[in-house]
C-alpha cells in the first residue's frame, strides 16, 4: 500500500490555527485510522499547534520518522505558504520513499486577508512597535495595505509548491470549507471540531488595531497605559463580533487594490478569489 503525505501550507490568516487545533486534539482518533499528525522533530517546543516548522530541512530519514509507522501523514504550518521554493528536499524525500503527496491550501478574499494581516502584525510586533513608538513604519492602514499588495503574491507561492511536487496533487479551497474538505479526505472519523475561539488566533478588530497604532505613534500615552489598551483589544477580539473598522466601502477599495492578485489566481488555478461584494 502506497503511503500518503498531506501537506497543508496555509495561507496565513485563513483558518490554519483552527485546523491545526482540530488535528492536534484529534491525534489519537487520527492515529487509530492510520494517520500521523506528528509533534516530533518539526514542532520541538510545542508552542505552535502546527507540526511542520523548518520543513525545508526534511530528508527521507526525517520523513520516515514523522510517519511514525502509519500509512498516512499530515504536515501543517502556515509559514509553508512562502517556502515552496525551498521544498525540493522534501519532494525528493517523498520520491525516495515512494510516498504520494497532496498539497492543500486554503485561501480567503485578499481584502479580508489584509485585515487579518494587519492584526497579526500588531500581535507579533507590539513590543517592537511600542519600544520604537512607531507602529507599521508610520503607515496608516491604507498605506499598509498598499505596501502589502506589492509583496503578496499567492498565485506565485502556490505555483512554487505545485512545481516542486509536479505530478502530485495540488488543491486550493476556500477557508470556509476546511471542515468539509478534511471530512471528505478522512471519512469515517468522528473528529471533534469544537475549538474555543481564543485558541484559534482570532484577529484583533480593525477599530482596535488602528486606535492602538495612533496611540503608539502619538507618543503621548505611557507604554504601561498602552499595554492595558492592548490587553483590552485582545479580550475584545474574543468577545466582540462587531468591528466598525471593517466596512463595505473599505472592502471594495481593497478588492480593487488586490485585483491583479485575484486575476493571477484565476488564470493559474481557475480559482475566483474575489469578495462577494464585487462579484458580478
Amino acid at each position: 500500500m502506497t503511503r500518503h503525505l498531506l501537506i497543508h501550507i496555509g495561507m496565513p490568516k485563513c483558518g490554519s490555527t483552527y485546523l491545526q487545533r482540530v488535528l492536534l486534539q484529534n491525534r489519537q482518533v487520527l492515529a487509530e485510522h492510520g494517520v500521523s499528525y506528528s509533534r516530533g522533530h518539526l514542532a520541538p517546543d510545542h508552542s505552535h499547534p502546527g507540526n511542520a516548522a523548518g520543513l525545508e530541512e526534511a530528508d527521507a530519514a526525517l520523513l520516515e520518522t514523522l510517519f511514525d509507522g502509519h500509512d498516512q501523514l499530515i504536515l501543517s504550518h502556515e509559514d509553508l505558504f512562502s517556502r515552496g521554493g525551498k521544498a525540493q528536499p522534501l519532494a525528493q524525500a517523498a520520491r525516495d520513499l515512494g510516498v504520494s503527496v497532496d498539497i492543500l491550501a486554503f485561501i480567503r478574499p485578499l481584502s479580508e486577508f489584509v485585515y487579518g494581516d494587519y492584526s497579526q502584525n500588531m500581535k507579533q510586533k507590539f513590543p517592537k512597535f511600542l519600544a520604537e513608538r512607531c507602529a507599521y513604519d508610520g503607515l496608516d492602514f491604507e498605506g499598509f495595505a498598499a505596501r502589502r499588495a506589492t509583496t503578496l503574491k499567492p498565485a506565485l507561492r502556490f505555483d512554487q509548491w505545485r512545481k516542486a511536487f509536479r505530478g502530485q496533487g495540488f488543491h486550493l479551497h476556500s477557508h470556509k470549507d476546511i471542515r468539509p474538505v478534511i471530512d471528505a479526505r478522512y471519512p469515517g472519523m468522528d473528529l471533534n471540531w469544537t475549538v474555543p475561539r481564543f485558541k484559534a488566533n482570532p484577529s484583533l478588530r480593525m477599530v482596535d488595531c488602528e486606535a492602538l497604532a495612533r496611540k503608539i505613534n502619538g507618543r503621548f500615552l505611557s507604554p504601561g497605559y498602552i499595554k492595558l489598551i492592548y490587553k483590552a483589544a485582545l479580550k475584545a477580539s474574543v468577545e466582540l463580533a462587531d468591528d466598525p473598522g471593517r466596512t463595505s466601502a473599505r472592502t471594495i477599495t481593497l478588492e480593487a487594490l488586490f485585483a491583479p492578485q485575484n486575476a493571477a489566481l484565476l488564470d493559474s488555478f481557475g480559482y475566483d478569489n474575489r469578495h462577494p461584494l464585487v462579484m458580478d
